[in-house]
């Protein structure tokens, strides 16, 4: 039975510890503009460091959302078993529902990735190898600690429906780049593997030719133009946070 007891507090203090990085991203969302004062900045400022650090790396992200999801689940069963008999009228027993709702809801819902352009309602567009799953909740956080991940460069359009570009993955080896394709009707990318002649290049600045298919400029310092496609229908462009992801986004007149 001691031995039980032992083993409860240590996955108990576990699933504490393993929730810092969830309370941090909370309070950095919940705080007004995201500005920490008080005597409280030394704690909030070191909780928020730390998370930053475990979530530099994907393989360490999906390990974090893994334990702490086990290490929760598991305390909860804990605490349902000892408690079943007055668990619906103990105070923890809901305090490990509003822990489970924030921590789905920030990571499923609240982390879900979005460009540095917000497009406006009515435009059709779309985002070249758009991130889900781990993938869209890893790159918001990328943007909350000002990192990136991958890197492109357009090439140009090859047709009215496919535009090449280059893409370096900077955290998936050693940062070599490859050259791929993306199919405006198909909503795929692929490896290009064909020579690069005859691109249609023509550009066009911001200005001229995205800023109308913009609702709100979150973060975008790029300096690169539009690339317009044959038929002038479509414009291919390069966004970026200033410190933080790139992305290609496709927009449609």
């Amino acid at each position: 039975m001691k031995k039980f007891n032992k083993l409860k507090i240590a996955i108990y203090i576990s699933t504490i510890i393993f929730l810092i990085p969830t309370i941090s991203f909370w309070l950095l969302y919940l705080i007004p503009g995201g500005k920490i004062i008080g005597p409280m900045y030394p704690i909030i400022f070191l909780l928020m460091f730390f998370s930053f650090i475990i979530f530099l790396s994907k393989i360490f992200f999906i390990c974090y959302l893994t334990i702490t999801s086990i290490l929760f689940l598991t305390s909860f069963g804990i605490f349902i078993y000892q408690k079943r008999q007055k668990v619906f009228s103990n105070l923890i027993f809901y305090l490990f529902l509003l822990l489970s709702f924030s921590f789905v809801y920030l990571f499923g819902f609240k982390l879900r990735y979005h460009p540095s352009l917000k497009p406006k309602s009515s435009v059709n567009f779309q985002v070249v190898d758009s991130p889900s799953g781990y993938n869209s909740m890893y790159r918001t956080i990328l943007v909350s600690t000002e990192s990136s991940d991958n890197k492109f460069e357009i090439l140009g359009w090859l047709d009215n429906d496919t535009l090449i570009y280059k893409k370096w993955s900077k955290n998936e080896g050693n940062g070599d780049d490859e050259i791929r394709q993306y199919n405006f009707v198909d909503k795929k990318s692929s490896i290009f593997d064909k020579p690069i002649t005859n691109l249609n290049n023509i550009r066009c600045s911001y200005e001229e030719c995205i800023s109308n298919f913009i609702d709100q400029k979150v973060d975008n310092y790029s300096p690169d133009k539009a690339w317009i496609s044959p038929n002038g229908k479509r414009f291919a462009f390069l966004a970026s946070y200033l410190y933080g992801p790139q992305d290609i986004m496709i927009f449609e007149k």
